[in-house]
């Protein structure tokens, strides 16, 4: 008995400090994340958290983290074919972190970015099927949490690089980006390594869309 408690025991120990070992390694990689801003770090960011996510197969937010820094890279990348295959790990990992962590609105939410990011590649032919499939993301990741100020930022980004011949462009997208830093000011991420990003991002955007022309 005594034998099987002191078992017990250390492997309790150990994954202790195996999480702990993950959230320092998170941490400090989600602290550049919201000003990743050139193809130097938005590569360093991904190899650092597939690495960790690579490790932590059985943790949702390490898969997010993964998903999220090849995502975010995709839409910089000019090369399709390259391109493509980003999405592809993105994919991979939102559906690894889905698996573990199901109904999740910051989940769907990259979906979402997934999705848009793959039209991206091909407009023209890819707009209006894989379209809905962006929407519908989108609206579970609102009825999952309303409250989630990154359904706004999402959204906004998208009516933002929409024409306006489309119901797009800056008039469109403000409100919408405002009621993200409505949502960004009351909003208190559940711990250190939960989905905080967007803030930088969304004060950038705004910034730009006042600038006269």
């Amino acid at each position: 008995m005594k034998k099987l408690l002191l078992i017990l025991i250390l492997g309790m120990i150990s994954l202790f400090s195996q999480n702990e070992k993950m959230i320092k390694a998170l941490e400090k990689n989600i602290a550049i994340l919201d000003t990743a801003r050139n193809v130097e770090t938005s590569k360093f960011l991904i190899n650092n958290f597939e690495r960790i996510a690579d490790v932590e197969t059985g943790e949702w937010i390490a898969q997010y983290y993964a998903s999220v820094a090849n995502s975010a890279y995709s839409m910089r990348e000019k090369d399709n074919v390259l391109k493509e295959k980003i999405i592809d790990k993105a994919e991979f990992y939102i559906n690894r972190a889905d698996s573990l962590n199901p109904n999740n609105s910051e989940i769907y939410i990259i979906k979402s970015v997934i999705v848009y990011a793959r039209i991206s590649i091909s407009p023209m032919e890819r707009y209006m099927t894989m379209l809905p499939l962006a929407t519908k993301y989108m609206a579970t990741a609102t009825e999952l949490d309303p409250e989630n100020p990154r359904i706004y930022l999402q959204s906004g980004l998208i009516l933002l690089f929409t024409p306006e011949m489309m119901g797009g462009g800056k008039a469109k997208a403000k409100p919408v980006l405002l009621t993200a830093q409505e949502k960004f000011q009351k909003f208190t991420p559940a711990s250190s390594i939960h989905p905080n990003w967007g803030r930088q991002h969304l004060a950038e955007l705004l910034e730009w869309i006042d600038k006269p022309e």
